[in-house]
């Protein structure tokens, strides 16, 4: 391999191969860059080369003489300043180092006559990127020493990477150079080639099969579209809507822009009435028209005008409908950055372009970081709206443009700036994305890493849902549990009661003992807003553990080793508007709830089964138990070959939501109470004073003994002080089987006072209680922290029972 020559090939007194009355394309070329560019063809005909099948230790194998290749000097920046006027390739290097390195440049003569240009040099290292291409790198160097930030591993590509324009055999991938603005014949390819070569594995909705929009044709709501052609909202129905796109955003400021309202529907519904000079569009909506139009759809769905958002009594149903509203729409246009003020990069206004050199027989084109995987989704405006959760749960296609447009779906990632050639087949339909990720996980819905929609009913599968939600931004705590009613809407088909505050009432022993993970911030709502519980997840917003959210009614391959059994029976207060517009108050028990099937079927005498459900024997030898299985005959079975602990309902589809009545955030019941004394002296977890944290405290009787602790959040206020007297109510019981090893490692059932009280203590079964320490504000109770006391403490110290409002 001859290198030598064609590494000097810096000089600055190269001449320059041109007549200037020569209208020849290598007139427009100095001979550094000439021969830069053939030491380029060389080394990308070395990368069709094929490696050996056979290798021995004196073979050398294309990639090794790739990585052993040394950098490779352009030219001097001298010589790039002084043909710039006359060579292309040494213009683009110059305006580059201008562009992105001003600082280095120390000028005294203005802008065209450097002082350092002697002393400094432009260089291309290659580095062999993951997994088939070979990246040049930019360097600027002064002497042996580089100047320009490179990353700590040479194998990694930075900011200063380029792309050669001339593809690769190996992948088929091209990268190309892109204009200040959106491509849209690119993206009406996307979609073409989405709907003609994924079929229908990308045509599904990412709603649970089996959704019925009974409850929908019931309220004979109406489903407004934007006509982008006749500019006026176009009237349909949700199950026969034509094909639209979906807008999915960050809302700017509404007094700038014009929303739906009562007063100018009507208005809004004539031909031409959105281009009425009494409606003002957000530029963001106007660039979502614009792209509708030229994408080559008719109609979009846009919040803000399709929902009135003044019909205060339809307007919760849309709300429950929007995981149906994303999921059914043909394309959801997700755009990353900037909110409803700022219009849509690329399609409104002009975009930053890459920077790129040229070349004789090809550009060099400036890599974008989430080509590499250096550009994480998570870190974009729109990934951390509560909003925009449901919008991206519930799509099975997103448009997402930031800087650059990309496309997503269940079969391939697409970006803007990398066009992949007809013909070649890559090795994976899998283009580099923002993540990283491949585009199906186990998991998640789409490559943006939402957790997967359930299917069925799955307390562990929602959990990953409300983590997920509840780590994410609003400018109002009073939309929590609003900008989630999408999902929480939908699963009222899966959960039998649906959802109270956004607490499953199935499973609502358990899903009270969540946990902060994370300090959490208690969300206060408008003082004309319905308040949201303390005893919700929803009213607190954070990092929350919900390790107590298991599917206990599924058998896994470890037995149960902790069980969870109701103690109190709560009440919730349903609020129903009479015929004479007054709100009529009554307290209703939550009385459906998994203990019920549970207790029955555990019986062995109970024989007679639910319609498709059937019981066996246990496959443990000792065990005098038995399991369940689903099979109906006249339905798809999603739930083939598991395994249930007892039968259960929620297998009946087509449940009408009950969008006529609605509930108080207050709870009602009868509590076990007692007073406790916390030991901040000697903490589980200690930290500083000055630091959010959760911590662990112990809790003492009058007799010093540590009985159980409490998980305190510090968000806003110092840790108790020792010695605080603590009134708690004990809101379940929990049993957990010690013989069972699992329980040490398993988050669900390592309990802190199970290993701090009683470590020399021979015993089967560990019983304790879930209680809570509560704060009195007038006669509502609230939650101040969650913990544990052992039971035997509890039934020796316990007051008796109190009715309290829980709020």
């Amino acid at each position: 391999m001859q290198t030598g020559a064609k590494q000097q090939m810096s000089s600055t007194n190269l001449p320059i191969r041109n007549n200037p009355s020569s209208i020849s394309f290598s007139s427009q070329f100095c001979e550094a860059c000439l021969s830069f560019d053939d030491e380029l063809s060389r080394i990308e005909t070395l990368l069709e080369k094929p490696e050996p099948q056979a290798k021995s230790s004196s073979t050398v194998t294309p990639t090794q003489e790739l990585s052993s290749l040394p950098h490779l000097e352009i030219s001097k920046l001298r010589h790039i300043w002084d043909h710039a006027a006359v060579c292309r390739c040494c213009r683009s290097l110059r305006d580059y180092v201008l562009r992105r390195y001003p600082s280095l440049i120390a000028g005294n003569g203005g802008r065209d006559s450097p002082t350092a240009l002697d002393a400094l040099s432009v260089s291309v290292v290659f580095l062999p990127s993951f997994p088939d291409l070979t990246v040049p790198r930019l360097l600027l160097k002064a002497g042996a020493n580089t100047i320009t930030k490179e990353t700590d591993s040479e194998h990694a590509p930075d900011v200063n990477s380029f792309y050669s324009t001339t593809p690769s055999s190996r992948d088929g991938l091209l990268v190309r150079e892109v204009g200040p603005r959106i491509d849209f014949a690119q993206i009406r390819q996307w979609v073409s080639e989405c709907r003609v070569s994924h079929g229908a594995e990308c045509s599904q909705s990412q709603l649970p099969k089996d959704w019925g929009l009974s409850g929908l044709s019931a309220q004979n709501l109406e489903f407004y579209l934007i006509d982008v052609h006749r500019m006026c909202l176009a009237t349909s129905s949700m199950s026969s809507a034509p094909p639209y796109v979906a807008l999915s955003y960050r809302w700017g400021d509404p007094q700038r822009s014009t929303q739906c309202r009562q007063s100018n529907f009507a208005l809004m519904a004539a031909p031409g009435g959105l281009m009425s000079e009494d409606v003002v569009l957000a530029p963001t909506i106007l660039d979502a028209i614009t792209f509708t139009r030229e994408v080559g759809f008719r109609y979009l769905w846009v919040d803000a005008l399709c929902i009135v958002q003044d019909d205060y009594e339809r307007k919760p149903m849309y709300l429950q409908l929007m995981g149906t509203v994303y999921a059914d729409a043909v394309l959801v246009l997700a755009i990353l950055e900037g909110n409803a003020d700022t219009g849509i990069s690329g399609i409104g206004h002009d975009r930053e372009v890459q920077d790129s050199i040229d070349l004789p027989t090809r550009s060099l084109i400036k890599s974008t970081p989430r080509i590499f995987g250096n550009e994480t989704f998570s870190s974009k405006t729109w990934a951390t709206r509560g909003w925009t959760f449901q919008e991206g749960l519930f799509a099975s296609k997103i448009l997402s443009i930031d800087n650059f447009a990309s496309w997503h779906c269940p079969c391939a990632n697409w970006l803007e700036e990398v066009f992949r050639l007809l013909g070649v087949k890559p090795k994976t339909d899998d283009q580099i994305t923002s993540t990283g990720a491949q585009t199906q996980q186990a998991g998640s819905s789409t490559f943006l890493d939402f957790p997967r929609v359930p299917q069925h009913m799955s307390l562990a599968a929602y959990a990953r849902l409300v983590q997920s939600y509840n780590t994410r931004s609003l400018t109002m705590d009073d939309d929590a549990l609003n900008a989630v009613a999408g999902v929480t809407g939908r699963l009222h088909t899966l959960f039998p009661d649906g959802f109270l505050q956004g607490v499953p009432q199935f499973f609502f022993d358990v899903a009270l003992l969540w946990q902060p993970r994370s300090p959490l911030r208690r969300r206060v709502c408008a003082p004309d807003a319905p308040p949201l519980s303390s005893w919700s997840w929803a009213g607190w917003h954070g990092d929350l553990d919900l390790s107590a959210w298991s599917d206990s009614h599924l058998v896994y391959d470890e037995p149960l080793v902790v069980r969870n059994n109701r103690i109190v029976d709560w009440q919730k207060l349903n609020c129903v508007k009479t015929d004479d517009g007054q709100v009529k108050q009554e307290w209703k028990p939550i009385q459906f709830t998994f203990h019920a099937p549970r207790g029955r079927f555990e019986n062995p005498s109970v024989v007679e089964m639910p319609w498709a459900w059937h019981a066996h024997p246990s496959e443990e030898a000792n065990e005098n138990t038995r399991y369940f299985t689903y099979d109906p005959d006249d339905r798809e079975n999603h739930m083939a070959g598991t395994k249930f602990r007892f039968p259960f309902p929620p297998f009946e589809r087509y449940r009408n939501v009950d969008h006529e009545t609605s509930y108080s955030h207050l709870l009602k019941g009868k509590v076990q109470v007692a007073s406790f004394i916390l030991d901040t002296q000697s903490l589980l977890n200690a930290a500083s004073p000055r630091d959010r944290v959760v911590e662990d405290v112990y809790l003492m009787n009058e007799s010093g003994d540590q009985v159980g602790y409490l998980q305190l959040n510090l968000y806003d206020e110092q840790r108790p002080a020792h010695g605080t007297q603590c009134e708690l109510v004990a809101i379940s019981e929990g049993v957990v089987d010690v013989r069972h090893q699992s329980y040490a490692t398993d988050p669900v059932t390592s309990t802190r006072q199970l290993a701090a009280l009683n470590e020399n203590t021979a015993f089967d079964y560990y019983d304790f209680v879930h209680v809570l320490w509560i704060e009195w504000k007038g006669d509502i109770a609230y939650r101040r922290a969650l913990g544990q006391v052992e039971k035997a403490f509890w039934e020796r110290d316990c007051a008796g029972e109190i009715e309290i409002i829980l709020g």
